[in-house]
């Protein structure tokens, strides 16, 4: 399972989440938080970790930041690939590329599936909504859905005095990020999601 690199002949170099599971398997959601796909290609011999291109993530004007760039320094970035276990055993494994949606998304996807027991597909494609906290919005706080927001619950939420903002057309676009995940199928097999959101596959071979 895969964000496709082209999609209509144009290269996207930017985060992806690939959810993978071998013939013996072993599961891996893997978080490419690099911007390209596969970062500058080098991977240090002997571990496995593919080195990071995202010098965007750094803060290069205030050194009071956590991410002030510097010597031998990560920056600090928003990634949680995720393997759920049922009784000792991986049931089904998700993450997205998505930068600051990312929790909020997991979160929401996670209930649906756990808490509320619908099916994954359901989950993954139901309405986004996400909280952006005030000092990523000039001082305001402002909480972003799609446009399948219920409208009574919208006018609801004005009249308490939130701002929100609709920036898409659910299940479409790139704001909310794109999830990616694969599921035990308890009949025998396992079953891909690929997001409708973003440039998403779901491939089996």
């Amino acid at each position: 399972m895969r964000e496709l690199g082209k999609v209509g002949g144009l290269e996207r170099r930017e985060d992806a989440l690939a959810a993978a599971e071998d013939v013996l398997g072993h599961r891996h959601p893997r978080g490419f938080g690099i911007v390209a796909l596969n970062g500058v290609d080098v991977v240090p011999p002997g571990t496995g970790v593919v080195l990071n291109n995202s010098m965007s993530n750094f803060a290069y004007t205030d050194p009071s930041s956590i991410n002030y760039v510097a010597s031998g320094k990560r920056p600090r970035s928003t990634i949680a690939p995720v393997i759920v276990f049922r009784a000792g055993r991986p049931v089904f494994a998700v993450g997205i590329p998505g930068a600051a949606r990312i929790p909020t998304t997991l979160l929401q996807v996670l209930l649906d599936r756990l808490a509320l027991d619908r099916p994954l597909a359901d989950a993954i494609g139901d309405t986004r909504i996400h909280w952006d906290s005030d000092w990523r919005q000039d001082g305001e706080e402002t909480l972003e859905a799609e446009q399948s927001f219920p409208a009574d619950e919208l006018a609801a939420l004005r009249r308490l005095g939130w701002k929100v903002k609709l920036p898409e057309v659910a299940g479409t676009g790139r704001h909310f990020g794109g999830i990616n995940a694969i599921e035990l199928n308890p009949a025998g097999g396992y079953i891909g999601y690929a997001d409708p959101r973003r440039t998403n596959a779901a491939v089996g071979y």
